[in-house]
């Protein structure tokens, strides 16, 4: 992911370090370690170092030239995009800081698979999308033995939640 070791080096443009951590990976894994590629949209780019975008390119140019085989993903912080006010809510009331936070993105629910696609081939090579969708695959067969229990159906707390920050505010207000 973007806060990887790898990405660090290459958006500080130290490809030969981003290798090397990249081959440290390769060493342990071998034949199972595969590089992670998500969307982004955003272009922070501080001074001197690459965007986002720019620096995901490379690290997928870095691990095609190492054979280190690619695996879409996505950064899921809510399950639908209807809740990206209450997460960003949540993070807010979580935050230690006194100032709001800053959460700018809009994809961080759950896409299905053609959403995410058509995101992706729009800042990463088509070829290279194609590829690592189809190493999902790949992954979900090498788990396939290995038991998981089902989880429980999610409870929409939303009410829960608004009523427990009215008694808050409150609490507050009367103090």
């Amino acid at each position: 992911g973007i806060k990887s070791e790898a990405l660090y080096w290459i958006r500080n443009n130290d490809e030969k370090r981003a290798i090397e951590c990249l081959l440290e990976w390769k060493n342990v894994f071998k034949d199972n370690f595969y590089s992670e590629i998500e969307y982004q949209e955003m272009n922070r780019n501080p001074e001197g170092l690459l965007t986002e975008i720019e620096a995901f390119n490379k690290f997928i140019e870095i691990s095609n030239h190492m054979n280190i085989p690619l695996v879409a993903t996505n950064d899921v912080k809510y399950v639908k995009i209807e809740d990206r006010a209450n997460y960003r809510l949540y993070a807010n009331i979580m935050s230690s800081s006194k100032e709001n936070i800053k959460f700018y993105k809009d994809h961080c629910h759950m896409p299905d698979e053609d959403e995410l696609k058509n995101r992706m081939k729009k800042v990463y090579p088509d070829k290279d999308v194609d590829k690592a969708f189809e190493n999902i695959k790949v992954i979900e067969n090498l788990c396939e033995d290995i038991p998981v229990q089902k989880a429980n159906d999610l409870t929409d707390c939303s009410d829960e939640l608004i009523k427990l920050c009215e008694e808050g505010w409150n609490k507050l207000r009367k103090g």
